[in-house]
């Protein structure tokens, strides 16, 4: 009798699903545990953060930043300090193209957030990380070297808000730049391509797969990246995500995977590239899910470094 009813009821709750008479409950993805860390009692690794002032933190497709903005203003540049330092980040990458820091009053805004940075207490560091659109090549080459005799005879790079090691400011050099190229005493230049790179940033797409700089110290992770033929421009389409966004699953993968190889350099792409569908600020997209993933992780890996039990909760 049982045998003969079961396929009854089986059918009936197919008819009252049909019907709307069932709710249905949304599967929900298992909770992420962290894993244990490795990294040894002492100093924590040092977190960094790509910050754009301009350019792709404009675009508006995908998303917009809470509260929008369409310019580097004083109150965005103050907004974003405080930003910076509850998360937990030690230095902030400012993203400029070479050209910028030929241009008066980009030059201008540039110096008043370092010296933003300088008045405010315990917030991060900063350093430039200068790109390049030129296509040729003796073009990049004289525009950089004007870009950094700026940086030394402006003072931007003598500010306490900049970063430097053994007194010498720290520059970044990324897209299309060659830090083999042009040098100065006062600077210490950083590639992150080509050749003579001291820094090994992998293609956006793979970072879900973390690896380390040839030194052994230093990597990069994305919080997200729109598919190959995708921008923030418009509408995802079906290639969708390279690196998908995912809650802040993909974040805390990729981040877990530079603590189990003990990074002592994680540098984190990015704040604002709304273009490309990469970036932690608080947005319309995904309110503060990214933020608070990425505050709870460096948290949690500086309690532990400290000497005390570390605690977090899992991603759900």
């Amino acid at each position: 009798m049982k045998q003969r009813l079961r396929p009854l009821l089986r059918n009936l709750c197919a008819l009252a699903l049909l019907a709307g008479g069932v709710s249905c409950k949304t599967i929900e993805p298992a909770p992420l545990i962290p894993p244990e860390l490795r990294y040894p009692v002492g100093p924590s690794p040092v977190f960094l953060l790509t910050y754009f002032a301009y350019g792709p933190c404009m675009e508006r497709g995908l998303g917009k930043p809470i509260p929008n903005y369409r310019s580097w203003t004083e109150e965005r540049m103050e907004r974003d300090i405080d930003r910076f330092g509850s998360l937990g980040i030690d230095v902030i990458l400012l993203c400029m193209d070479v050209a910028d820091l030929t241009d008066a009053f980009r030059q201008q805004r540039i110096q008043r957030f370092f010296t933003l940075l300088g008045e405010t207490p315990e917030s991060p560091k900063a350093a430039l990380l200068l790109r390049s659109a030129a296509a040729e090549n003796s073009k990049i080459r004289d525009t950089l070297s004007e870009a950094v005799q700026w940086l030394v005879t402006s003072g931007v790079c003598a500010q306490p808000g900049y970063w430097a090691r053994g007194g010498r400011g720290i520059v970044v050099t990324g897209d299309g730049l060659d830090a083999g190229t042009v040098g100065h005493p006062a600077l210490a230049l950083l590639g992150t391509t080509g050749p003579s790179a001291a820094w090994h940033w992998p293609p956006a797409s793979t970072t879900l797969r973390t690896s380390l700089s040839r030194d052994g110290t230093q990597t990069r992770i994305t919080a997200g990246l729109l598919g190959s033929g995708n921008t923030g421009g418009g509408a995802i389409g079906d290639r969708g995500w390279s690196v998908p966004r995912a809650g802040g699953r993909s974040l805390l993968q990729a981040l877990w995977g530079a603590f189990e190889l003990q990074a002592r350099c994680v540098c984190i792409s990015s704040w604002n590239d709304f273009a490309r569908g990469d970036f932690i600020e608080p947005n319309s997209h995904d309110q503060r899910v990214l933020f608070d993933t990425l505050r709870r992780e460096i948290a949690r890996v500086r309690l532990h470094c400290s000497g005390a039990k570390p605690t977090a909760l899992p991603l759900q």
